[in-house]
């Protein structure tokens, strides 16, 4: 029998169509598909599933529509209330607070003595309204964190410097149970900023259900699919420089550029028009296009941001789930360059000159050497069942057990597995 949990989670797909909310949704959907004693709180439907007993929460109709930008009049009249809601309050919106004070009465309903509360943030809406209730009543929650929520750093003890964000998350040392992240990188580098029990912090990866074609199977072209925000950060100069070579050099002629671009700007689709002339640009896609175009991609790029290297990207592991071989443009010793190798992919480093350009190559030859994909097809399983759904399911229930014992001072309760994974 599965422990009671309440999930609180302020981005989830589809109201929110970013990497954070497609990881969330990805999360909370295998937990609902296992246990009907599953609680949910988010901004409204997200999630049908029958016969659950799942909690779809929304604000009032009107404050949803209005910020979402439904209805011009709504929207401006909300703008209005706004402006006098923050002249003579210190929080950040009108809408910010009625959602964490409505999710927060949520959460004290809903909770009983054999639940425990897991909080996912980014943003901190959501721990928001842990909070609030905490300073009430005491139960046991867990803080999982999927971005770094570092801007600044602790100057002699000093919360001067720090942000709304982090200020928050500071709160939750002394009083959450355990926190979670997708790698081992991202864990070590909050718990030593906020000097939290590295013991306690557990790294669970962004879920997937994966999809194990027996042959991987080649388009005439090699078709090597871009997909989601397009960061200016990620695009060096060494970078565009790699795509300049391969695009003169005699491959080109069977390679397929296309990019699915969810967020950017026209510098953007200058900057991949001009470095990338041909290239396929599409924009905005339903989620099933997208996965689409995954599955029958050859290739598949993720490019990393040197402020990006301790995150697992969800886009990585989403490009896993299918199967597909990977180009991973990085830098060394990141979280990316540990994944994509234990995948049986080569990383490429960003850092070092030329790199990138050897290592795409490589990456398209290789779709044609026999020798290379038979290694490829059973060290992507290995790195698949790291991801896959039982596993997931098991972390998330191991932790649960740990967080609700380690509150009511069962402190002889030991996890067998470390989870500290990638």
């Amino acid at each position: 029998m599965y422990r009671k949990l309440i999930l609180i989670a302020y981005s989830i797909y589809p109201d929110y169509k970013s990497s954070e909310g497609i990881v969330n949704y990805n999360w909370i959907n295998i937990l609902l598909k296992h246990s009907n004693n599953i609680v949910q709180v988010s901004q409204k439907k997200t999630i049908d599933f029958v016969n659950h007993k799942t909690l779809f929460f929304k604000i009032e109709n009107f404050f949803y529509k209005a910020i979402k930008k439904q209805n011009l009049f709504r929207f401006l009249v909300y703008k209005l209330l706004d402006l006098l809601f923050c002249f003579f309050s210190k929080n950040s919106s009108l809408y910010n607070y009625l959602w964490v004070n409505k999710a927060s009465k949520l959460l004290n309903k809903h909770y009983t003595i054999d639940a425990v509360i897991w909080a996912r943030i980014l943003p901190t809406n959501s721990l928001d309204s842990i909070l609030r209730l905490y300073s009430k009543k005491h139960f046991p929650f867990i803080v999982n964190i999927n971005d770094p929520v570092i801007n600044s750093e602790l100057k002699n003890g000093s919360k001067d410097s720090l942000s709304k964000e982090e200020i928050t998350l500071l709160k939750t040392k002394e009083i959450a149970q355990a926190w979670t992240f997708p790698s081992s990188k991202l864990a070590d580098r909050i718990a030593i900023k906020y000097k939290l029990d590295r013991s306690r912090c557990f790294v669970v990866p962004h879920a997937i259900t994966p999809i194990l074609d027996k042959y991987y199977r080649k388009n005439k072209k090699v078709k090597i699919l871009y997909t989601g925000t397009f960061y200016k950060s990620a695009f060096t100069q060494e970078f565009k420089h790699t795509l300049e070579q391969i695009k003169v050099h005699e491959v080109s002629e069977k390679l397929e550029f296309t990019f699915v671009l969810s967020q950017y700007n026209q510098e953007s689709i200058k900057w991949l028009k001009d470095t990338l002339p041909g290239v396929k640009l599409l924009f905005n896609l339903d989620r099933s296009e997208v996965l689409e175009l995954l599955k029958e991609s050859d290739l598949i790029l993720v490019i990393d941001a040197e402020s990006h290297t301790d995150l697992l990207k969800g886009k990585l592991v989403e490009a896993i789930s299918y199967g597909v071989p990977i180009y991973t443009p990085t830098y060394k010793g990141s979280v990316m360059d540990k994944v994509t190798s234990s995948y049986g992919c080569n990383a490429s480093y960003l850092e070092i000159e030329g790199d990138s350009f050897i290592k795409l190559l490589n990456a398209i030859n290789n779709l044609d050497d026999i020798d290379w994909l038979t290694n490829f097809y059973n060290e992507r399983e290995k790195v698949m069942e790291q991801f896959s759904e039982e596993r997931i399911l098991k972390m998330t229930y191991d932790i649960s057990e740990f967080a609700h014992n380690r509150f009511f001072n069962k402190h002889n309760f030991k996890l067998k597995e470390q989870y500290n994974w990638p």
